[in-house]
Parts: C-alpha cells; structure tokens; sequence
C-alpha cells in the first residue's frame, strides 16, 4: 500500500506536468487505453491471470472509478491544485462510512484517529485557499464520494477477484469514458510529452495493481489512511524539478501524515 502510494505521487507529479500541454481528457484516455494494453501484455507472458468472477460488482467498480477520475482531472482544471487535492483527500471519510455500512467493517478508535490526523497534515501541506466558489468544488467532492465507494467495492472484491482482474474493469471502463470524453479535443503531444504519457500511465497501472492487491489484507480505513502518503510524495517532486518552495505548514503536515502512518504499523 505504501509503495502503491508513493507511485501514485509520482503519477500525480506526471499528470501536473502533462496538464500543461494535453487536454485532462486525453491524459485521462491516455492512462487507461495503455494501462489496458500493458494489463493484456502481462497476462500474455503469463504474469497475470485475468479472472473474472463477480462480473457486477466489477463493472460498476470500473465505471465509479473511472468516473471519480474523470471528476478529479475536471476539479483540477477548474480550482486551485491545493484546494483539488484536500477535497480528493476526504474520500478516506466517505470510503470508512462506506465499508461500515457495507461491509460491516469495524470502526477502530486508533484508525479514526490516525485517519483525523492524517487529514489534518493534507490540509497544512495542501494549504488550500478556497476563495472563489465554482462548480469545480462541486466536482470535488463528487470524485471523492465515487473514489470512496470505489475503495469499498474494491475491498469486497478481493474476496473472489484478483488483483488483475479488477484494474483490467477499471482501465477498461476509464478507456471507454476517456474515449467519449476527448474525442474532438485530442493534441498531439511532442517526443517528450508522448514518452512522459506513456510513463504516467504504466506507473499509474502499477500502483492501481498495488493498490488492490493490498486491499485483500488491510481494510478500509488503514488502507485509505497509508495512501494518504500520496500528497508529500507529489509536493516534494513538484520542490525538486518544478522549483516550488517547502512551507514550513508542509514540514508539519508532511510529520503529521507519516506520524500517522507510523503509529498505524506500530498499532496493527
């Protein structure tokens, strides 16, 4: 989980730099159409196994994943990044609501409070502003509510799916929306931007294997907390190659985060 969210940071890091030059939409294609070639090359090396067995629960978690993603890169483009990510980064809340109502997970006092804690050091690292109210905090929230039920479906299907067979539903579905979405707004990127794509989506496709895998052996709320890691990850990159400035609201929030995950490992 914690290797799932660093990669996530550094797709995060990618993605910003990406914005600058190619529509969210085409990033958005981008990353599934070739998250589902590389998922179909693996499989026929034998790396992975596609199994696909509660076939219902997979389609609507492809599609309210793929759709939380759509949200998040439209969020994104609309308000503040710092604003974007605080409001991504509620989805632990909605996801451990989820998973105590659907899954009857347990709701243990050291996980809340590492969760508070956590979401205390994303606010000082994101130090978001909230000014100018738009339809883009709307959208916000909306991805974190899809992301969280994405997370509970992914939770429950780890108990007769691997780890395959739900990113494939994901990358499938996230390709087809990214399809519709982008048709008639597509550039063509550069050598660099093109190879900067296809990175962004294969560490993308990594973690997301990561992720789900995890999922099988921690629940819902440590889970979503360890992944929290995923905000320092994507600032300090943006600090080293895009020039940004560490706050000292950073220096604390980024202790408060990995304060949290350490005290879970210390707690489980």
């Amino acid at each position: 989980m914690l290797i799932a969210a660093i990669l996530f940071g550094v797709m995060a890091f990618m993605v910003k730099v990406l914005t600058i030059s190619v529509p969210p939409e085409q990033i958005v294609f981008a990353r599934f159409f070739i998250g589902t070639l590389a998922i179909l090359f693996f499989v026929s090396i034998r790396v992975g196994r596609l199994t696909f067995v509660n076939k219902r629960l997979l389609v609507f978690r492809g599609i309210i994943g793929a759709s939380a993603i759509v949200f998040y890169f439209k969020t994104a483009s609309l308000i503040p990044i710092s604003d974007t990510i605080v409001l991504q980064m509620t989805y632990p809340i909605f996801a451990t609501i989820f998973a105590a109502i659907f899954l009857r997970e347990r709701l243990r006092k050291r996980s809340v409070f590492a969760m508070i804690i956590a979401f205390v050091g994303i606010v000082l690292v994101a130090s978001p502003v909230f000014n100018n109210f738009n339809v883009g905090y709307i959208y916000g929230i909306i991805s974190s509510v899809l992301a969280g039920g994405a997370i509970v479906a992914t939770r429950r299907l780890r108990i007769t799916d691997s780890s395959w067979a739900i990113t494939f539903s994901l990358m499938i579905c996230g390709a087809i929306i990214g399809l519709f979405l982008s048709v008639g707004n597509m550039v063509i990127p550069d050598t660099s931007g093109f190879l900067l794509l296809i990175g962004m989506a294969l560490v993308a496709t990594l973690a997301q294997l990561l992720l789900n895998y995890s999922y099988k052996f921690c629940n819902v709320a440590v889970g979503t907390t360890l992944s929290m890691l995923t905000v320092p990850v994507t600032v300090l990159l943006a600090v080293f190659f895009l020039g940004e400035n560490i706050t000292s609201s950073f220096a604390i929030g980024s202790v408060l985060i990995l304060g949290s995950v350490f005290y879970l490992f210390r707690s489980s």
